[in-house]
């Protein structure tokens, strides 16, 4: 048997997906988007890659163009290169047995983004750590 949602739920609902539309279009609304840009280009000199790559798609939402998505680029490699460094590094602790060194590499990495092997390896640490405790 189906069961329509409540009016309660409708009106929850439409005024959830209402605020993401009005959050989204504020951005693009935005008379000038260029201290996104300036805010990015900042944090990405400063090696603070994830959070400029936030500041940089606020600025790309409201302005799309070469400037913006060239800097975007730049992000994502730095990003792929730090990925790859932390990564390295995180499996050959694991692998010596580092499992508090290898946790903070991987946890690092997953700031950065979404990885499946890092989320694998932190799951795998977090069991073994847990084991020794009840021992």
């Amino acid at each position: 048997m189906f069961t329509s949602m409540s009016e309660k739920e409708l009106d929850r609902k439409k005024e959830t997906n209402a605020n993401k539309t009005a959050s989204k279009s504020a951005i693009r609304k935005t008379a000038n988007p260029e201290p996104y840009y300036a805010n990015a280009l900042k944090l990405f000199n400063d090696r603070k890659y994830g959070e400029a790559k936030k500041e940089i798609l606020k600025y790309l939402a409201a302005r799309k163009n070469s400037k913006g998505q060239d800097l975007l680029n730049r992000i994502n490699s730095e990003i792929k290169r730090v990925v790859n460094d932390l990564m390295g590094d995180a499996v050959l602790n694991y692998n010596s047995q580092k499992y508090d060194t290898a946790l903070k590499l991987f946890n690092s990495v997953l700031e950065l983004e979404y990885n499946s092997e890092a989320r694998d390896y932190k799951n795998r640490i977090e069991r073994k750590l847990n084991a020794l405790d009840v021992l």
